[in-house]
């Protein structure tokens, strides 16, 4: 099925304006969801699901009049999904609370980055679905003392490599980071280190979880979470959550930082096409005024379609693609040599560092003893 053929679908234009209605505390239109079939309505519970966005969608769909509502026992089921979202944010909430105390109990110097921190930026964040939590260290002493304290206090303790470390605290997955910006093309840290290191004096405080956090300046932020969206990408892609989360950035910060600076910094990284093409894909899905980019918005006609269908085919990191059904296996990826092949000639028009230096680099992490 082509993109142009799934993004037209009634359902599909129902979920995007209803999601496009959470993110931006928009009436919603109820003339989209007139007449629509229980069959329809499932496809709209399906999306919203697979592109882990339940609970923005379910909380616009509530707002509907009583006649456009679908059937009790699906609503039903939708609300529960929605709950289970907000208990898990309330989860992760009380461990950001906990662990950030510890670290400033020991004098530890740690910046929040996405999830709960870019939760703050939607209308309601309890309803943006969480994942991990990922604690960055400017200064590699205070991840060291980080990894030591947590060895403790967290489970399932564990090393990746030597700038990454994980454990739980209950359900929640915690992340250590040593680096800001993670990509791929080697020739492109010098950079990232002195943008790094010119942001470390521009953090900011944020009243989340009941406390003062910090987190990432504005440039920083908006850079980090448009990076790890190309990252994923590289890889096997994203769902519209993160396209979500980019889109609120831009629209939050807007003003706060230099646009000039920041297209430098995307030039300097060799992603500007990219870029581009990210922006358009952001007004096309989301709605996103060009006012709030820092820059026009370029379609890369091959590379937008390509995305298009593989966001609303495949899902959140492509894992409900109906041809490779990760889901069923999340411990590994079907058809992964394939996939990964799609996905380098997909990405070397718009990224092509990014996408010649990402097989050498899993074979550089995989063989460098931690």
């Amino acid at each position: 099925m082509s993109n142009a053929i799934i993004i037209n679908q009634r359902p599909t234009q129902s979920f995007l304006k209803a999601l496009q209605a959470s993110i931006w505390s928009h009436p919603l239109d109820p003339a989209f969801f007139e007449e629509l079939s229980p069959a329809q309505w499932q496809q709209i519970v399906k999306l919203s699901l697979t592109q882990t966005v339940e609970g923005l969608v379910c909380q616009s769909i509530q707002n509907l009049p009583g006649e456009h509502l679908p059937n009790k026992e699906l609503l039903m089921k939708w609300i529960v999904r929605q709950q289970r979202v907000i208990s898990y944010n309330e989860q992760v909430c009380q461990t950001i609370a906990f662990t950030n105390s510890l670290f400033r109990e020991n004098g530890i110097n740690a910046v929040l980055l996405k999830g709960m921190a870019v939760a703050q930026y939607y209308p309601a964040p309890l309803l943006r679905t969480g994942g991990d939590i990922d604690w960055y260290f400017p200064s590699i002493s205070d991840f060291r003392m980080a990894n030591k304290l947590m060895a403790i206090h967290g489970e399932d303790y564990r090393i990746q490599s030597r700038i990454d470390t994980d454990y739980r605290i209950g359900r929640v997955p915690v992340e250590h980071h040593s680096r800001l910006i993670n990509m791929y093309n080697p020739f492109v840290q010098k950079f990232i280190s002195m943008f790094e290191m010119e942001e470390r004096s521009s953090v900011r405080s944020k009243h989340i979880a009941k406390g003062n956090i910090q987190v990432p300046s504005p440039i920083a932020e908006i850079l980090l979470i448009n990076t790890h969206i190309l990252h994923h990408q590289i890889g096997y892609g994203i769902g519209l959550r993160q396209l979500c989360d980019a889109a609120l950035l831009y629209r939050h910060h807007h003003g706060e930082y230099d646009k000039e600076h920041l297209r430098y910094a995307y030039k300097k990284l060799g992603i500007l096409r990219w870029a581009e093409a990210h922006h358009s894909m952001l007004v096309e899905l989301l709605d996103v005024d060009e006012e709030f980019l820092p820059f026009a918005p370029r379609r890369n006609s091959k590379w937008n379609d390509q995305m298009l269908e593989l966001i609303l085919r495949g899902g959140n990191f492509s894992f409900y693609d109906p041809g490779n059904p990760d889901i069923e296996t999340p411990f590994s990826r079907i058809n992964r040599p394939q996939r990964l092949s799609n996905s380098f000639y997909r990405n070397i028009r718009v990224a092509p560092m990014e996408a010649i230096s990402f097989p050498f680099t899993q074979i550089y992490r995989k063989y460098l003893p931690l």
